[in-house]
């Protein structure tokens, strides 16, 4: 892998969740993303460069606050990687200091991992996406 595909994909992973994971290589949302029981929704998004939208601004910011007061919400952010395949990302409070998270890199025609599902204990705003902290990898 090149050194740049290399940064690429870091920024990716990055961005999307703030650390590494390990899951399966299905398509689309993994079985558990899927069965999820649904909660309520501050929306979804797209990461682009620039400004961020006021409505995109608005979904970020009502999950930030659902995370400060430990409310159950979730969200879906999707970023692109450098050859522009989509990596999309929902993260879920469930509690103080605790959040759960599904990523799905299945349509990366680069990513080593396509999908994995993590808890983690820390929310940020990191730029225009949602970055976490304290993530254990969960099958």
């Amino acid at each position: 892998m090149t050194p740049r595909r290399r940064a690429a994909l870091a920024l990716a992973l990055l961005v999307a969740t703030g650390c590494g994971g390990g899951g399966s290589d299905d398509g689309g949302l993994s079985d558990s993303a899927d069965g999820r029981r649904r909660m309520p929704s501050c929306g979804s998004y797209t990461v682009t460069a620039g400004e961020l939208p006021a409505a995109d601004r608005s979904a970020r910011d009502c999950f930030l606050a659902a995370f400060g007061n430990g409310t159950q919400k979730e969200l879906s952010v999707t970023v692109h990687s450098m050859e522009g395949d989509p990596i999309t990302t929902i993260y879920r409070v469930l509690g103080v200091n605790d959040v759960e998270l599904f990523v799905d890199a299945s349509a990366d025609k680069f990513a080593d991992v396509k999908q994995y599902h993590q808890r983690c204990t820390s929310v940020v705003e990191e730029g225009n996406a949602v970055g976490v902290a304290g993530c254990v990898n969960l099958a």
